[in-house]
């Protein structure tokens, strides 16, 4: 998903990119190339995953003679009619970049964006949580509604680095090489008033020791040249200090032991993996254990990282778990075979789980496949980032993504696909008492959920965004009837895509929550799409939104239902409600070619209904729900706080919102 580098700029670089390939193929390491993305990169043998890709925002071959042309917003002194006035500012002065694009550094704002990092300095891999909810003077204090873009490299440091853009009101970051980086935030709140900052994150290298590790080896070595490197696990982290690093040898395998291998030195220090001249290979060092606990505690530690690992095992009740241990990194891991199921029992585990203590927390562009139960539980977490993961292939009844209370997630650019066997229940879920989750650019084939846990517990799930997701369940039988649950307040919808669930968006009380809890939720320009394929449950009506048990509000709007169901007696409504709560609905487009039942379409007075003519209506292809010319969807949708779309364009990017996920872009 590629999100745009400045979306004041009204313009994507001429055209939408992705960083990630999300399409599906074979590989341990997760999707093939194709399916939305161009580029190739990712975790493992296969191409694409959760990688960055390339593209992104460039310098037009024709910048720079006064002309604007293709990817070009601006040329010279030629702004397009553009001011600091027409881009949200209260003032300024506009001028263009050598880019082409609008350079806003001399423009005034209304508003104060206001970043805090965790910090603002550390040695490479450098784990860094941005935090821009104290930011002043937004239409009615809202950071949720309100649309923060980030380029975490905008002096491009670092060439090769990923997940370099993205969305939402917090952020993590890792930054993998020495330098000093820059950070630019923009905003621009509902009011579309807009403002912009920047920051800067100095990355060093480490500074201690580095030890060497090979199955060749011995513990009587020094361990401190590739020509005497130590051979056992245990020896090597017994060197474990502040800036050391500790390297395994690619090729190679080490056995874990018999019990839990403890962590908890104090940081910067850093477990990993080097390439040896000597005995070349490009695969991960191999991890194996065969024991029944916890493989690897991380605890009582700081700041500690581990890297480029392959961790096997045959049924371990959890892999990686954190406690007590703030900044742990865990990044471009494989980890596999965690928890079991035979014909009498079945044990589920943790791949990754983190507790309130270790804050922040980084979990990132690491491959999880072949295991059961969760691919990360998080413990009442706090300043917690996910990214670029593939969890693939599990199952258990669980989820792949759990947190359960705290505040300040950041969930990102994940590919989470569940086998349809022992299925889980969740691609991703925020339930506890939990707040401040931004959610954004992940492709699942499971729910995403902003509920509490079951309906008997008492949790308070507040300030929720949910952006650019991929949700997309293409089983026939034994799905869930919704996509996107949400049991909580404040939260947001935007730029979604929905494929294949009878429910798009279902927004419902719980019994022991008060009445009024559920409210505040924002549903715009999402797309819900659902044609499904013989043979069908009959007893499912379907609809774009349900909204039950709650007396509190929603709005919806720039939102396409599209739906090809051809069973007789089947409701088929744009909103199907039990008239407790206020629904104000209006510009959305519903689609029902087949329909046999009955039938109720969006009604309010600027709804459409009409085909939205999307281009292509494979998740496999990289313009997959997107608007072909002439769509009544173009330009028919009204104003509304969505200033960038699913894959990144600016809206509007015509003379005015387009309706549904995807912006219309030549």
């Amino acid at each position: 998903m590629f999100f745009c580098a400045n979306f004041l700029a009204g313009s994507c670089g001429g055209g939408t990119f992705y960083a990630n390939a999300v399409g599906s193929g074979s590989g341990a390491a997760g999707p093939g190339s194709g399916g939305f993305g161009t580029g190739t990169g990712g975790v493992g043998s296969g191409t694409g995953g959760s990688g960055s890709g390339t593209g992104g925002v460039g310098v037009s071959a024709t910048c720079g003679n006064g002309q604007i042309e293709s990817g070009e917003v601006c040329d010279g002194s030629n702004l397009n009619g553009a001011s600091c006035a027409t881009l949200g500012f209260n003032g300024g002065t506009l001028a263009c970049a050598a880019s082409c694009q609008y350079d806003t550094s001399s423009c005034s704002g209304s508003l104060t964006l206001t970043v805090v990092p965790s910090r603002t300095s550390c040695a490479a891999p450098c784990s860094v949580f941005f935090d821009a909810t104290s930011t002043t003077g937004l239409q009615g204090g809202d950071y949720v509604i309100s649309n923060f873009t980030w380029d975490f490299d905008s002096t491009n440091v670092d060439p090769n680095g990923i997940h370099r853009h993205t969305v939402g009101f917090v952020a993590g970051h890792v930054f993998d090489n020495p330098g000093t980086y820059q950070v630019s935030v923009s905003v621009r709140d509902s009011a579309g008033h807009a403002g912009t900052t920047t920051l800067p994150i100095s990355v060093t290298a480490m500074t201690g020791t580095t030890y060497y590790v090979a199955s060749s080896g011995s513990d009587q070595n020094s361990g401190t040249s590739m020509s005497t490197p130590l051979a056992s696990v245990s020896a090597a982290l017994k060197k474990a200090a502040t800036q050391t690093s500790i390297l395994f040898r690619r090729g190679d395998t080490f056995n874990l032991g018999s019990g839990t291998i403890t962590v908890s030195a104090q940081g910067p220090w850093l477990v990993g993996a080097y390439s040896d001249p000597a005995s070349p290979s490009t695969a991960a060092p191999i991890l194996n254990s065969t024991i029944a606990d916890a493989l690897i505690n991380v605890t009582n530690g700081s700041d500690t990282r581990l890297v480029d690992l392959h961790i096997k095992s045959n049924g371990s009740s959890n892999a990686i778990t954190v406690t007590g241990s703030p900044y742990t990194l865990v990044e471009r891991l494989e980890i596999e075979g965690i928890g079991s199921v035979d014909s009498s029992n079945q044990t589920t585990g943790d791949m990754f789980y983190t507790e309130t203590k270790s804050t922040p927390s980084f979990f990132v562009d690491s491959n999880l496949h072949d295991f059961m139960g969760y691919g990360f539980y998080g413990a009442t977490v706090n300043r917690l980032a996910i990214i670029g993961n593939t969890i693939q292939r599990f199952g258990g009844g669980d989820h792949g993504v759990r947190i359960a209370g705290g505040a300040l997630s950041y969930v990102a650019e994940n590919t989470i696909m569940s086998n349809d066997t022992n299925t889980a229940l969740s691609a991703i879920t925020v339930r506890g008492d939990d707040q401040n989750m931004v959610v954004t650019g992940n492709h699942v084939n499971r729910i995403i959920e902003f509920t509490p846990q079951n309906t008997m517990s008492v949790e308070h799930v507040i300030n929720g965004l949910a952006d650019g997701n991929l949700i997309n369940d293409a089983r026939t039988t034994g799905f869930y009837p919704y996509a996107l649950g949400i049991t909580g307040q404040h939260i947001v919808a935007r730029n979604n895509i929905l494929v294949n669930a009878p429910i798009g968006i279902e927004v419902f009380g719980q019994p022991q929550l008060p009445i009024n809890f559920v409210d505040q939720i924002y549903l715009y320009n999402n797309t819900s799409y659902f044609f499904p394929v013989p043979p069908f449950p009959a007893s499912y009506g379907t609809n774009f939104m349900a909204l039950f048990t709650t007396t509190g509000t929603v709005i919806a709007e720039n939102n396409i239902f599209a739906e090809g169901e051809t069973l007789t007696g089947v409701q088929t409504n744009f909103v199907q409600t039990d008239n407790m709560g206020k629904i104000t609905e209006d510009h959305n487009l519903s689609f029902a070619p087949n329909v046999k039942g009955t039938w109720t379409p969006a009604t309010g007075t600027a709804d459409i209904v009409g085909d939205p003519k999307f281009a292509s209506t494979s998740v496999t292809d990289a313009n997959a729900f997107s608007l072909s010319a002439g769509s009544p969807a173009i330009d028919k949708g009204t104003s509304v706080p969505v200033f960038q779309d699913f894959g990144g364009v600016v809206r509007p990017s015509g003379a005015g919102w387009d309706i549904g996920a995807r912006e219309f872009s030549q």
